[in-house]
């Protein structure tokens, strides 16, 4: 089955006398492949009106990756857009702390630590901010383990007491 864009995904962003310019917004869930199909803006490019010349801005809903297109011509017999690739941009990879990753949900990036929602479940717009709060929950972790090991350090051993005096030492200070 090939993906398809939505018509609620191209909007039109600025008219111009030669060229038009679109922004995509892309579910996290089609990948780069996907975007660049002939079909996937064909069933797309009559509505929108899409002609040679015209740029789309296609951006991913989690902003790891933009790419930019020229419409290069269209096939309206099998509703096939052509498409030239004029530059790309893709997020780096950012680091994670052991045991937690990140899962994209409806509306953002959630925090897993052991497949358990962290935050509440709250949703992150991009993978950046959502490793920033990973790592700093992570860092928090580490913390409250510290202190509840020097917690239990210090209960396991025994207050020191006072040596006894010998009885002898009392009588004679009585």
């Amino acid at each position: 089955m090939t993906v398809k864009c939505k018509p609620s995904q191209l909007t039109l962003e600025v008219p111009g006398k030669v060229r038009n310019k679109y922004l995509a917004r892309i579910p996290v869930a089609h990948s780069r492949e996907d975007v660049l199909d002939p079909l996937y803006f064909g069933h797309v490019m009559t509505n929108a009106q899409l002609t040679t010349g015209d740029q789309i801005e296609c951006e991913w809903e989690d902003f790891s990756r933009t790419i930019f297109l020229q419409v290069r011509g269209q096939v309206k017999q099998t509703n096939q857009l052509l498409t030239k690739v004029m530059w790309e941009v893709e997020d780096d990879e950012f680091d994670m702390p052991k045991g937690y990753r990140l899962d994209w949900r409806v509306n953002g990036y959630v925090i897993l630590l052991d497949d358990e929602p962290l935050d509440n479940g709250f949703p992150y717009q991009t993978r950046e901010q959502a490793s920033v709060r990973a790592n700093i929950l992570a860092e928090k972790a580490a913390d409250q383990q510290r202190t509840s090991n020097a917690v239990k350090k210090t209960m396991k051993t025994p207050a020191k007491k006072a040596p006894a005096k010998p009885k002898a030492v009392e009588a004679a200070n009585a």
